[in-house]
């Protein structure tokens, strides 16, 4: 057999096993003669690369069924700790770690509370950190199938998912030195970017949402069919709208600093907008609001969720998609929905419900969550290389 047919012969058996995993990832479990059925391979095909795909660890038998006459058949499922990923996120003020898993599973998070500084004892506490949480969690760094790396940053193109320019603090990160410090690949992406992705959905169910992210970067992300929808992973900048014009001046116009445009929405809805500087966290921020007394927190909160509601009923009206709110802010806004409800009804053309309105579960870990799952599912398009 020539070299070209033996290729030829290796990239179709790729091929079908490929399309063996695809369609258990798309049903959760198959027996093989529902994998026959589905992928159009023959019995005796399935059953060889079935065997490959359990001696690779890939595919795992799941539970055996009630006979309908003859041998009762066995479930197949994707074996969902194959490929498992390391999602870092620094912030200002924290570093927010996720373990997960490329059936979407999140395994374990954690947050640490530290002031970010591009310092290399800074870099070595990162470095400790990220050992330690292996280590609790039983994971060897050269067997996961990556680690990803956000922060917030500017997307500068719409070619490769690293085409990005950190911002604010993060403006002198070197990419490089990040992935000198671990000993597998390592995938460097947008923060908000990243947290819009957390809510990709599994292959059976992609999503398709509206992601907001409240913290003190905001964004979004656009998510059709389980990925990122629009012309260039710029879309869903959601920082750069203006939705307060009244609160504009000529130099706010004028100015082109990342998130400093005072009516833009990256402004009036950030962590800072709510805390001012007179206040230290956000917990503290709305204990103090609901005591009631505090007129100059009433004025901002009121601000704060009147320029939201503006924001996400225009993104319905737009999409028509559910919307979803995240990050840190969104749990203490979530406590508090029944304002926002009252304004988006206010604003209400359609005589909706206000169901279309979701709360991401995980809040503050969207980003790192996120940012594993980006690594899971574009580590391979961004190397150009697969683990088959």
């Amino acid at each position: 057999m020539s070299n070209k047919e033996s290729m030829s012969n290796i990239e179709v058996r790729k091929i079908n096993k490929k399309s063996i995993v695809d369609a258990l990832f798309e049903e959760g479990s198959l027996t093989k003669a529902e994998i026959t059925a589905k992928v159009g391979l023959s019995l005796a095909t399935v059953n060889v690369l079935l065997k490959e795909l359990l001696d690779e660890n890939i595919v795992e038998q799941g539970e055996i069924l009630k006979s309908t006459g003859g041998r009762r058949p066995t479930q197949y499922n994707v074996n969902e700790n194959h490929r498992v990923a390391v999602g870092i996120t620094l912030s200002r003020h924290h570093i927010r770690i996720a373990y997960v898993n490329w059936t979407c599973g999140v395994k374990d998070v954690s947050s640490t509370l530290i002031k970010f500084e591009n310092t290399d004892s800074y870099w070595q506490f990162l470095r400790n950190l990220v050992t330690e949480f292996m280590a609790k969690n039983h994971l060897e760094e050269e067997k996961l199938y990556g680690i990803g790396v956000s922060f917030p940053a500017r997307i500068i193109n719409s070619g490769s998912i690293e085409d990005i320019e950190p911002a604010d603090v993060f403006k002198e990160v070197d990419f490089q030195k990040i992935k000198d410090m671990f000993r597998c690949r390592v995938l460097i992406v947008e923060a908000i970017k990243a947290a819009g992705f957390s809510h990709i959905g599994t292959m059976k169910q992609k999503n398709r949402c509206i992601y907001i992210h409240l913290a003190e970067d905001v964004g979004g992300a656009v998510i059709a069919d389980g990925d990122f929808g629009g012309l260039s992973n710029r879309t869903a900048s959601f920082a750069d709208v203006y939705v307060s014009p009244e609160f504009l001046s000529d130099a706010d116009i004028s100015e082109k600093s990342y998130f400093e445009r005072s009516g833009t929405f990256g402004k009036v809805c950030n962590r800072s907008a709510l805390l001012g500087d007179d206040c230290s966290s956000l917990k503290e921020f709305f204990e103090i609001l609901d005591e009631g007394s505090n007129e100059v927190y009433k004025k901002r909160w009121d601000r704060y969720i009147r320029a939201l509601a503006w924001m996400v009923h225009t993104l319905r009206v737009i999409y028509d998609a559910n919307i979803v709110i995240g990050g840190e802010v969104s749990s203490f806004i979530n406590d508090r929905k029944e304002k926002l409800f009252e304004l988006l009804q206010d604003n209400d053309i359609y005589g909706e419900e206000m169901n279309y309105v979701r709360f991401s579960i995980a809040k503050e870990f969207d980003c790192s969550i996120g940012t594993g799952f980006i690594t899971l599912f574009k580590m391979e398009e961004f190397y150009g290389q697969a683990d088959d």
